[in-house]
């Protein structure tokens, strides 16, 4: 399967990092725990190549079941530079097993002994996914809305924040002011300066 990726930018509007997506995101069998957990090792693969190529920081979706179905795989992956990037699906781990969710824990420390880092998808002010910022500490938190951004300010402590779904030059310039530190959406991708980065990957 194919990939393309977006680009994340900074206040200066400058590429500093790519999300790698699906080419056709129709195609992928979310239902199939194993069939995704094989398209996301494919994807991390893809990353490696694209901070190589690029010296980016590359995020790369993963599903929450990937974490304890194929965490030595997965841990095999990562590199400096990538980011793990946790599917807004929180309650898939709300219904996991404890050794399921203890797995996800030690799959996410061996992220980090590999120089990866941890983002967790469209964050809400729910009292899971604060829950789920608190346990895992992530090093990034994506937030759609404006009151997503307001409500996750304090327990995302020192993360760095990414406002998506930006369309205009108004949204970015209020989430900037809320306090998100990077942007993404179809307004960035317009606007972007980018240096060698290419939109579209084999």
């Amino acid at each position: 399967m194919g990939f393309r990726v977006q680009p994340i930018i900074d206040a200066q509007r400058r590429v500093v990092a790519l999300e790698l997506l699906a080419a056709d995101a129709e195609a992928l069998a979310f239902d199939d725990a194993r069939a995704m957990a094989a398209h996301d090792l494919e994807a991390l693969e893809h990353a490696h190549k694209l901070r190589a190529e690029t010296g980016l920081r590359i995020h790369a979706n993963v599903e929450w079941t990937t974490l304890w179905l194929a965490s030595k795989e997965l841990a095999a992956r990562i590199a400096p530079g990538l980011v793990v990037e946790l599917v807004e699906r929180y309650d898939t781990i709300s219904k996991a097993s404890r050794k399921e969710q203890l797995a996800v824990l030690e799959t996410v420390e061996a992220i980090r002994r590999r120089g990866g880092k941890i983002a967790m998808d469209d964050v809400s002010p729910s009292k899971l996914a604060s829950e789920l910022v608190g346990s895992l500490c992530p090093e990034i938190i994506k937030v759609e809305s404006r009151d997503a951004l307001l409500g996750i300010r304090r327990a995302a402590r020192n993360a760095l924040i990414i406002a998506e779904r930006i369309e205009t030059k108004e949204q970015a310039e209020l989430a900037l002011a809320l306090g998100a530190s990077e942007l993404q959406g179809f307004w960035c991708d317009e606007v972007a300066l980018w240096r060698d980065a290419d939109s579209e990957v084999a």
